[in-house]
């Protein structure tokens, strides 16, 4: 699957992550374009939580695997 357009307008990241930002405000859903295979539909995605960014926290007491995957070989 792929998308064409977000909003009515040619897909870009920073459209897609502006229309994220404007669903949080206006409670509107994101509306895309999306295409897959030969068949072209739109979805009406109803997220309003806004942009998120995760981020990884140690468990206390266990090991730090990811160190370790990261080391030098």
């Amino acid at each position: 699957m792929k998308v064409i357009a977000v909003g009515g307008r040619e897909y870009s990241s920073q459209r897609l992550k502006d229309a994220v930002a404007d669903a949080a405000r206006d409670k509107a859903p994101i509306v895309l374009l999306v295409k897959q295979f030969d068949r072209i539909d739109t979805m009406n995605i109803d997220y309003h939580g806004g942009l998120q960014y995760p981020v990884l926290e140690r468990i206390a007491g266990t090991p730090d695997r990811l160190a370790e995957l990261w080391k030098a070989r």
